[in-house]
């Protein structure tokens, strides 16, 4: 399983204490090499990208550092980067290899099995902050798992706090999203034993206190590429129709965003959403789900 990362209130409701001391320790053993930097202390990256910049202890660690050797993608230590070796520092340009190290979770983060994959970890554009000349951007490239990749920078937040969100037209990675017309709703699963997009297209999409039927087509892609479509029309029973939910309030992608997550990549039209298996046997495999109705990618 694949974790990215999410700042939303109440999506990780605790901190368990045996990752808040491996936090710690990952964090102290990259500020110590901090510490001994002689003459590229001119240039700093904060390493907590999960947290605002700078940040607040005890809540956030988020200090300025040279070469640090662990980043947190995650501020609970489930995922981090670490043992990064850099082959660069101070130029417009830095550059590592480390190992990605994700918890799935199972059965909490802090026991959890532990994915590690080599990657390519490259910041860049020095600009000045709090007093310091900063590396705002990093890109974490994962060759085994392009679904995790990331490309931030540093962007104002509020007040003198900054955070790391993804720059333009690089992919997003959420698990739920609407089309730009707000017509099409697309849940990607990742669970034990049940990984999948699912794509909804409603001619009148449920809002607050109504539910007015319309027209609906779906679609649900498994990761082996097998694809399952269904066409409604409000003249059938509505046991049959194609779906019961929907989330108004979920990301809307721009025309031409793409979203990559799990083993799915989608991408938005202005009034269409395509959606294909990214990695393993059913590679290349999808569909596309419009006011028409879902054609298969084959």
């Amino acid at each position: 399983m694949f974790w990215v990362r999410s700042r939303r209130a109440g999506e990780r409701l605790f901190l368990l204490a045996t990752a808040l001391l491996a936090t710690s320790a990952w964090l102290s053993a990259g500020s110590a090499d901090a510490g001994g930097a002689r003459a590229s202390a001119q240039v700093v990256f904060y390493a907590d990208v999960a947290n605002l910049v700078p940040g607040t202890p005890p809540y956030s660690k988020a200090v300025p550092s040279v070469r640090p050797n662990l980043v947190l993608m995650f501020q609970d230590g489930s995922w981090v980067i670490e043992k990064l070796h850099w082959s660069s520092w101070g130029g417009p340009v830095a550059r590592a290899t480390g190992i990605s190290s994700a918890s799935n979770c199972q059965p909490n983060c802090a026991q959890g099995k532990r994915r590690n994959d080599p990657v390519q970890f490259v910041i860049s554009q020095p600009r000045h902050l709090f007093g310091h000349t900063v590396y705002a951007c990093y890109q974490l490239t994962d060759p085994k798992a392009p679904q995790t990749d990331q490309h931030d920078c540093l962007k104002h937040a509020y007040g003198s706090q900054y955070t790391y969100s993804p720059v333009a037209g690089a992919p997003l990675h959420v698990s739920s999203f609407l089309s730009p017309d707000r017509k099409i709703w697309c849940v990607l699963e990742n669970s034990p034993g049940l990984r999948e997009a699912d794509c909804l297209y409603a001619a009148n999409p449920p809002t607050a206190g109504q539910n007015a039927p319309g027209q609906e087509y779906a679609a649900t892609l498994h990761q082996n590429g097998q694809l399952v479509t269904c066409a409604w029309q409000p003249s059938q029973p509505g046991v049959d129709a194609c779906d019961q939910n929907w989330d108004p309030s979920a990301t809307v992608l721009k025309s031409g965003e793409v979203d990559v997550i799990y083993q799915y990549r989608c991408q938005a039209a202005s009034t269409a959403i395509t959606c294909k298996v990214d990695t393993g046997t059913g590679t290349g495999k999808g569909f596309t789900i419009t006011s028409t109705g879902v054609t298969p990618i084959p």
